[in-house]
């Protein structure tokens, strides 16, 4: 596949990703703040993007390095879910009352903008002559295909803060039973999900909020072999990850059975994981653009089928590649920047009202 202006795209979502990135020397050891606020942050604004590109590039077939990432999604996912699931489980090992308003806190978060962004998709599907009553919408999600293009993520995540929450109410500060009735949950929900044959995806890279989970508990005994042995533990991931992932990519069909490319793709996706914390030990990045799509990446992730659906619509049809690209990337941004404002303006009014900051 030969150049195309689309791959300037990935070119230069890199050169945001390593502005004022800083290689820690042999001497300076290991960065302590790996997998920080500031340093999550950054992480899912780099990723949301990559989910933008995923679906593009799924829709498009253009361009060497971007058609790679429509066989990225995955991953970029398994990074959302580790961070949520290590960022849960560090706030409730730090806090005994953690776990004390934990849904009244956490799902509003959440909810409030998938609900707003709900009715945004209805008007936009009305004012393109499909009208959806209230219970087509639901039928959506029995379906496994949720009427907000691109959200199951949002759902799954949903899903999980609410078992996270269970599981903090029985077993309290014994995180070893947290993890194993985690991973309980998991076998359930991903042959649930099978059997409602919804795709792969709602269940393939979920088991990395477990993952996070047990890194947060295990933290200091994981660091303690990873220094001791950083470099093969490197070369030996990411040997194993490109396999991996190359027979996911272009030969999984060659493999046989229903286990084994789920194996391949859940082992994929946490050795993927591992490779972004091992970059991340002996690499500081962060700038202020990566801070920036990290604090609307949930809005730019929920409005981003707007822009891929709305502009190849009825009535506005975008047939050039780049510029729906282009416009998909920058109107996701923007709006998704208007409606982090007016999203944190709400849940301020909301925790307010319930006296939650007290």
């Amino acid at each position: 596949m030969s150049f195309h202006p689309l791959d300037l795209l990935p070119v230069a979502l890199l050169a945001v990703f390593v502005y004022k990135s800083k290689l820690l020397t042999k001497g300076k050891g290991f960065d302590i703040d790996y997998l920080s606020i500031s340093a999550g942050r950054s992480l899912r604004g780099v990723f949301a993007i990559v989910v933008v590109f995923h679906h593009l590039a799924q829709k498009m077939d253009a361009g060497a390095l971007f058609d790679l990432f429509s066989k990225f999604g995955f991953l970029a996912v398994s990074v959302f879910m580790f961070l949520s699931g290590f960022g849960l489980q560090k706030s409730h090992m730090k806090s005994e009352s953690y776990r004390n308003k934990f849904l009244l806190r956490r799902i509003p978060q959440v909810l409030f903008p998938y609900i707003i962004v709900n009715v945004l998709f209805w008007l936009m599907y009305s004012l393109d002559g499909k009208i959806y009553s209230v219970k087509d919408i639901v039928l959506t999600f029995a379906k496994g295909d949720p009427f907000v293009s691109y959200s199951w993520y949002i759902v799954n995540i949903l899903i999980f803060y609410v078992v996270y929450w269970l599981l903090m109410l029985l077993f309290k500060k014994r995180y070893l039973l947290m993890i194993i009735g985690a991973v309980v949950f998991y076998i359930v929900y991903a042959a649930f999900c099978f059997k409602m044959r919804f795709n792969s995806y709602w269940y393939s890279s979920s088991h990395l909020f477990i993952l996070g989970m047990v890194w947060a508990v295990y933290e200091d005994k994981i660091l303690g072999i990873i220094k001791k042995r950083y470099i093969f533990i490197s070369a030996a991931s990411l040997v194993l990850f490109l396999t991996l992932f190359i027979i996911k990519s272009y030969h999984l069909k060659m493999v046989t059975g229903k286990v084994l490319p789920l194996a391949i793709t859940m082992t994929a996706s946490a050795l993927f994981m591992l490779l972004v914390i091992l970059y991340s030990l002996r690499v500081k990045f962060g700038n202020r653009i990566l801070e920036f799509l990290g604090n609307c990446s949930l809005e730019i992730y929920l409005v981003q089928g707007l822009f891929i659906v709305g502009l190849r619509g009825n009535r506005v049809f975008i047939e050039n590649e780049l510029i729906l690209a282009v416009m998909t990337v920058i109107g996701s941004i923007v709006l998704g920047f208007i409606l982090h404002v007016l999203f944190a303006k709400l849940l301020r009014g909301y925790r307010r009202l319930l006296k939650l900051d007290k």
